[in-house]
């Protein structure tokens, strides 16, 4: 995210933003933390619960291996400090959807601590607090309507595996938070920890946001926005939440330590906002009357057409709050060397890691960052790319294949192709096709545009013609005849007298318009090598007259 945070460039000059992130991640597992109970996105309200889940009197709860495994992994690929042994405690709170009134959770012994996080853009180190596993609340259903006075209550996701990863309060602009959560999401998925289904809630996000004045080391009091689920409200939360607070102090307040929500639909031109906003700040003074300061100062620092708000919940609870004791109904876990040492070496590489392979300029791949980066954030799209190397395409080359061909059908609505790994066209073709384009059977202009263009109908019709079939068949073959290569070029120049006059000017892109011209007369099938060859032959009598 490049746009400003703020309109006003001497505000971002006097106060630095910090921000800290909980990330709440699903963990892959077919059942709840605590009980046998099935893992199913969308079943019908409360057919997915027991005892256990419930909260019942009298039933105990069992630690789930693969969800506790699932966080162990996650906790070694950031390098945390692993306790010899871990063991789970109680937090207390009353949530309607949470039907213990209490939640199962970690604190004084996490699984994981002081790791750190290395961003695939910005290589910088994110320094992790902790990461510790958790049990997930219900779900509160609120119908529609004015005439609805009462909510319900879905407890299915109720006991929901959670690996809870907590930042320290490194992130100082959206950039940065941004390339976290892109670096997290991606890291996430090669360790096959979790799905990162944001629509489905698997990956949430909580921001701890504050501002002080640039230069100080102590830090602002924070306000934390719940339930974040998309990229994009982070961001946007995080930039109106430092308005918001830049401004309440330019009026003269201070900001409170508090909870807070976001509100996407807020539009501060529609008056029923602007009431909404006037009513919170006739709320009475304390803890809660965190909105004391005008609408207008806050949108004249945001861009114009910014939208969404945040909203005081409650005043932020501390860990006393929540009375936290070790659970009595868990036994403690021991965290063996030799079983860290089994999970670490089932870790794939990370991406950071390939980050910095893939661009290194001394090594094997030395691909642009830009490509790098592609494939780095898609680990399917990564798999492709890895597999056509291992055949022994060109680095350079594989990556514009993935990139390029692969990438452009995943997502179309021509075919039901929902990643890499599910592509028809497997390596092994673009390995042909490769050797076809380097051995001169087929020009590049041909290979990615109508013989892809067929392979493509081919496979995903269940047919398994060759790449060469494909072309021998298709009459996709370069054009062999040298003379009419001249032929064709000697025309470009007859007929190009603009791009001659440019060529003499020293404007070399005028080249193109050469090129061009022979490609269309030859249906894209002159080998580029030779058409150069012979308009350099040409050319250079004329461009030294």
């Amino acid at each position: 995210m490049t746009e400003a945070m703020l309109t006003d460039k001497s505000l971002t000059d006097t106060y630095e933003l910090v921000v800290g992130l909980e990330v709440h991640s699903q963990l892959l597992t077919k059942t709840k933390l605590f009980c046998a109970c099935e893992l199913q996105f969308g079943a019908p309200s409360n057919t997915k619960v027991c005892p256990v889940c419930l909260g019942l009197p009298g039933s105990l709860p069992v630690m789930n291996k693969k969800a506790f495994e699932h966080c162990l992994r996650i906790a070694l690929a950031f390098g945390c400090t692993i306790p010899e042994f871990t063991y789970s405690d109680r937090k207390n709170y009353y949530y309607p959807d949470l039907p213990k009134n209490y939640q199962i959770s970690q604190d004084y012994c996490c699984l994981g601590t002081d790791g750190q996080l290395e961003l695939i853009k910005t290589g910088k180190h994110i320094r992790i607090h902790n990461i510790h596993i958790e049990e997930d609340a219900g779900k509160l259903i609120h119908p529609e309507g004015s005439n609805n006075a009462s909510s319900f209550v879905d407890l299915n996701r109720a006991g929901t595996p959670l690996a809870e990863i907590v930042t320290m309060p490194d992130f100082r602009n959206l950039n940065e938070i941004e390339d976290y959560m892109e670096t997290l999401r991606s890291l996430l998925l090669y360790l096959e920890a979790s799905d990162c289904k944001m629509q489905e809630g698997s990956l949430r996000f909580e921001a701890s946001i504050s501002v002080r004045k640039r230069g100080m080391e102590t830090l602002g009091k924070r306000s934390e926005i719940k339930n974040l689920n998309s990229f994009k409200a982070v961001l946007k939360a995080v930039q109106f939440e430092y308005a918001r607070q830049i401004a309440l102090i330019e009026n003269g307040g201070e900001p409170s330590q508090e909870t807070r929500l976001w509100n996407e639909n807020f539009d501060a031109s529609q008056d029923r906002y602007q009431e909404q906003w006037a009513e919170d700040l006739a709320r009475p003074a304390g803890s809660r009357n965190a909105e004391a300061v005008p609408l207008e100062k806050v949108i004249s620092i945001l861009p114009s057409d910014f939208k969404g708000r945040t909203r005081v919940m409650r005043s932020k609870e501390q860990s006393a709050d929540y009375r936290y004791f070790p659970e009595p109904d868990l036994l403690p876990i021991p965290v063996s060397e030799e079983w860290k040492r089994e999970i670490q070496a089932t870790l794939p590489e990370l991406p950071g890691a390939l980050m910095k392979a893939y661009t290194d300029k001394s090594g094997p791949y030395r691909l642009k960052a830009y490509h790098s980066e592609i494939l780095v954030k898609d680990k399917e799209l990564n798999r492709y790319f890895r597999a056509l190397t291992d055949l022994g395409v060109k680095a350079s080359a594989a990556a514009n294949y993935a990139i390029n061909q692969i990438l452009g059908l995943i997502g179309s609505k021509d075919n039901k192709i929902g990643s890499a790994g599910d592509c028809p066209i497997t390596p092994s073709d673009i390995h042909a096709l490769d050797a076809a384009l380097g051995s001169g059977v087929v020009t590049k202009s041909m290979a990615t545009g109508k013989v892809f263009l067929e392979l493509v109908n081919e496979r995903l019709s269940g047919k398994n013609r060759s790449v060469q079939k494909i072309i021998e068949d298709g009459g996709f073959g370069a054009q062999r005849d040298e003379g009419a290569i001249r032929k064709a070029c000697e025309e470009a120049i007859e007929k190009n007298s603009k791009a001659i006059e440019d060529l003499k000017k020293g404007k070399k892109k005028a080249r193109g318009a050469l090129i061009g011209f022979v490609m269309k007369q030859t249906r894209g099938k002159a080998p580029a090598p030779l058409v150069n060859q012979i308009l350099d032959e040409l050319l250079k009598p004329i461009l030294e007259s």
